[in-house]
């Protein structure tokens, strides 16, 4: 069983994958669209070692789940959208 601490670190890399993607649409509504895609590129890595952390450690919930599916649509939807949206 995973204790207090390991449970949440890919749900604290989850959270830097989605932090990113906000990020990235303000810099896409700022027009700053090299910066918008540095921080989608960003937000693809957390994406990549939250699920790899979440395997290795061997721990999963529900809040992790959802979590993962709202960062993704955010970093990889929203704001992919926007920068190609306003080019």
């Amino acid at each position: 069983m995973a204790n207090c601490i390991t449970r949440h670190i890919p749900n604290t890399v989850t959270c830097c994958n989605l932090f990113s993607g906000c990020i990235a649409s303000v810099m896409a509504f700022k027009g700053n669209y090299e910066l918008a895609i540095t921080f989608i590129i960003i937000g693809a890595v957390f994406d990549f070692f939250d699920g790899m952390l979440a395997r290795l450690l061997k721990v999963s919930g529900p809040l992790g789940k959802e979590l993962d599916s709202l960062a993704d649509d955010i970093t990889f939807g929203c704001t992919c959208r926007h920068c190609f949206l306003f080019i």
